[in-house]
């Protein structure tokens, strides 16, 4: 209240000032709350995130208005990867470091159980052990802050490597170590909302502070012009089409006034990482226009995506899995007994075969295809490919229960979260498998996000209903240009998706027909990477 007083007053200095020390006591408060009070935070203070923003942005400092924009997204599950599998610094004892590791791994395991039970109802006998778990969290917590106190008694690399591991907000100075780290070819986007203004902050190695745009956009014609169009001719393409109606790709105007404003700061740039917000998660935003020619970002860069660049920070510092064996997995329930039923086959199993002869591993098929059967394969293995070519669901109402359909039901978020994995690359070739909901602010939930809790360093995932055809045809020119035959890389997974999809776009994997335009973006545009695109 007293920061919203004085921004009405123009004390904009103090009102960051005290938007900083409310900030401070959500974070305060955040580690030592349940999962569901970690939402509930995120819920009621989305607004506190905007305004702080919004008042450092007319305070004309970006670096920290950038920093309190990251802040604010999937700090959930940023938190619980925090506590994964992340390299400590030499600097730390071995016991000190195992001892913590333990410690976080128990308190992981109970938040996951927490946030997989999100949005179900409880009977009174699983009330109590909810209560158990609670009090078990809260001394785990304990633990953790005492051991964490030690560590940080090692330096400044022990104190950074802890403000990881704590899931503190990224810091200004963290964002910077960040861009460094990612060298001078990459920038890195953020996009966020204040409620008054869209802003874009772009970011560096060696920049002294982010460059800030303040888009030209109003939000009803953001709603109403663009992303209603994406919704009717994309999302519901079907119906707009037995309607008669024509394609116009009007959507894809919207990346003149958003995108075409940070052109002048990416100069020199190959690599471009992506982090959206709000409404912007539901776009292919490596599709929009930003000229009258229709070029595109993906024209220009390799693109990946990432919901939160705190989570790019911990990703990163895990690094790359070099080598590994292959997953492949496909099913349909479709009817061999009818033609529409054999064409579906072909295609979602035929797209395995492909896959798999290409890995050099044998396709897990129609009956083959379980839930137990993946858990078996999954399991203590260091991968490098996990490739599922089947139908998926988004579930608007319970994103959770969002899922893959295998031979004996819906493999949901939910029962993904339950895995632990080590892929490099989780592949669902599937419908809808890149749609999110919010559960609260900008925490994200859905398979992408329970992908990368459970161990996947990064995801190729379709933000519509795809076509099986172009997908196949994209998925198999993708790992061919990917790896070599031994199994070596031979580019980074963002370069080899953009050679792929512009191969698809310009009609080299298939050519165009009566009543197919591969330069049509509903055919070319749906997959997007998400995480570590190395």
């Amino acid at each position: 209240r007293l920061a919203e007083v004085r921004d009405r007053e123009a004390n904009l200095e103090r009102a960051i000032a005290a938007y900083q020390e409310a900030l401070g006591m959500i974070d305060r408060f955040f580690l030592s709350a349940s999962v569901a009070a970690q939402l509930g935070l995120q819920e009621e203070w989305a607004g506190l995130y905007a305004r702080a923003v919004e008042a450092c942005h007319r305070a004309a400092r970006p670096a920290l208005a950038f920093a309190i924009a990251e802040g604010s997204k999937s700090r959930l599950l940023t938190t619980l990867l925090s506590r994964g599998d992340l390299p400590a610094p030499d600097v730390l004892p071995a016991e000190l470091v195992a001892q913590e590791r333990a410690l976080a791994s128990r308190l992981n395991a109970l938040d996951a159980a927490a946030l997989s039970r999100h949005g179900q109802a409880a009977t009174a006998e699983e009330g109590v052990t909810r209560l158990a778990h609670l009090q078990q969290r809260q001394a785990l917590v304990d633990q953790l802050q005492v051991v964490w106190q030690k560590m940080e008694g090692y330096g400044s690399q022990a104190s950074d490597y802890v403000a990881l591991r704590r899931g503190d907000r990224p810091s200004w100075e963290g964002l910077v170590r960040l861009a460094e780290a990612l060298g001078p070819q990459t920038a890195l986007l953020s996009l966020f909302t204040t409620g008054e203004r869209i802003l874009l902050f772009v970011l560096r190695a060696g920049w002294e502070r982010p460059q800030s745009v303040e888009v030209s956009l109003a939000p009803d014609e953001l709603r109403y012009v663009y992303l209603a169009n994406y919704a009717d001719e994309v999302l519901n393409r079907r119906r707009h089409l037995q309607a008669g109606r024509p394609l116009t790709h009007r959507w894809r105007g919207l990346g003149r006034p958003l995108l075409s404003p940070v052109l002048p700061y990416l100069e020199g740039v190959t690599h471009l990482v992506i982090a959206p917000e709000s409404l912007f998660h539901l776009l292919p935003l490596h599709a929009l226009e930003l000229n009258g020619e229709g070029e595109t970002l993906l024209d220009r860069y390799a693109l990946s995506y990432i919901p939160a660049l705190g989570l790019l920070e911990r990703q990163w510092r895990r690094g790359p899995i070099a080598q590994g064996e292959a997953v492949v997995v496909g099913y349909t329930p479709a009817d061999p007994t009818t033609q529409q039923g054999q064409v579906e086959r072909q295609l979602f199993l035929g797209e395995a075969q492909s896959v798999a002869a290409q890995m050099g591993v044998k396709a897990l098929l129609d009956q083959e295809a379980t839930a137990e059967r993946l858990r078996e394969v999954l399991s203590d293995r260091t991968l490098r490919l996990v490739h599922l070519s089947c139908h998926g669901s988004f579930d608007r109402e319970d994103p959770l229960r969002s899922g893959v359909l295998l031979a004996d039901g819906l493999f949901t978020a939910r029962q993904w979260m339950e895995l632990h994995l080590r892929a490099d690359l989780v592949t669902l070739s599937a419908c809808e498998t890149g749609l999110s909901g919010r559960l609260a602010g900008d925490e994200l939930a859905g398979l992408s996000q329970a992908l990368l809790y459970a161990g996947a360093s990064s995801l190729l995932v379709g933000l519509w209903s795809v076509n099986a055809w172009t997908t196949a045809s994209l998925m198999v020119d993708f790992y061919r240009r990917l790896w070599d035959k031994g199994g070596h890389k031979k580019t980074d997974k963002a370069t080899a998706l953009r050679q792929a999809t512009l191969a698809l776009r310009n009609g080299e994997l298939l050519s165009p027909t009566e009543h197919f335009d591969p330069s049509d973006p509903y055919y070319w545009a749906p997959f997007i990477l998400i995480g570590d695109w190395r």
